[in-house]
């Protein structure tokens, strides 16, 4: 017997200090909603955050709403990839 699973919604932190920050964060959209199994319903806006620890440049953050019925760890492996 094979397991159906549902659907969920989620809710990924999204954050990027190097290089094009927003242009980070937006492929980062870009690419999770480009799975079959992954559909991003909104975003967050983005905020600048300063960073903490050593000297390094300041934060975009912005948080994506999203439905899969991906396993918790499908969709680590996801946004890993």
């Amino acid at each position: 017997m094979t397991a159906r699973l549902r659907t969920v919604r989620t809710y990924l932190g999204l954050g990027s200090n190097l290089g094009d920050r927003l242009s980070n964060l937006s492929c980062s959209v870009e690419l999770l909603n480009a799975h079959a199994d992954i559909s991003v319903v909104r975003s967050s806006r983005v905020y600048e955050t300063v960073a903490v620890g050593p000297p390094q440049p300041d934060y975009l953050n912005a948080v994506v709403e999203a439905e899969t019925r991906r396993s918790p760890r499908a969709l680590l492996d996801a946004c890993l990839a």
